[in-house]
């Protein structure tokens, strides 16, 4: 019973980032998303530029990557699975 709970989230990981004076988090605080919902990433900075971001599924698939710009304010990167794993944000 357990094994099939746990198998229908998805849990997010999220590489928090100092380099920078970027953050990243998500935003649900547990970071555990079913499968197909989608998760947000919420990357801050103290100052303006441009970020290139990839999400993965734990590092092995690319599913999404880009350059986003971000001026003093929080950007969202947002991503799904449609099964069960681990969806990766890398600033």
């Amino acid at each position: 019973m357990c094994f099939r709970f746990c198998c229908s989230i998805i849990s997010i990981l999220f590489l928090p980032v100092l380099a920078n004076g970027l953050s990243v988090k998500t935003d649900r605080s547990d970071a555990i998303y079913h499968v197909n919902t989608e998760a947000k990433f919420i990357v801050s900075a103290e100052t303006s530029g441009t970020i290139r971001y990839i999400l993965s599924n734990d590092g092995q698939f690319v599913l999404k990557k880009g350059t986003l710009k971000y001026r003093n304010a929080p950007v969202v990167i947002a991503g799904t699975l449609n099964k069960p794993g681990f969806l990766r944000c890398t600033v």
